[in-house]
C-alpha cells in the first residue's frame, strides 16, 4: 500500500502555480469532454436516420377493417329509464 502512495505520481500534492502536464490537460480536457459531449449527442443519434440502427421501413401502406358483431338483444325500456 505504501508503494502505491508513493509511486503514483497522481497521489502527490501539488504545489500552486505549476504548469499542468501535457498529459494531464489531455486526459481531463479531451476525454471528459468527449463523454460529456457523447452522452449528450449520443441519443440524438441513435434515435436519427443515421443511426446505424435504423432500417428502411417495408411497410409502404396498410388497410384496417373493423367489424362489430353482436350477438344477444340490448334494449332500453323507456318506462324504466
Amino acid at each position: 500500500m505504501y508503494i502505491g502512495w508513493v509511486g503514483n505520481m497522481y497521489y502527490i500534492e501539488k504545489t500552486q502555480g505549476i504548469p499542468t502536464g501535457k498529459l494531464e490537460k489531455c486526459l481531463f480536457g479531451v476525454t471528459i469532454s468527449t463523454g460529456l459531449l457523447g452522452l449528450l449527442i449520443g441519443p440524438f443519434y441513435l434515435f436519427s436516420t443515421w443511426s446505424p440502427f435504423v432500417t428502411h421501413n417495408p411497410v409502404g401502406s396498410a388497410t384496417l377493417k373493423f367489424n362489430l358483431k353482436v350477438d344477444r338483444t340490448v334494449y332500453v325500456n323507456k318506462a324504466d329509464g
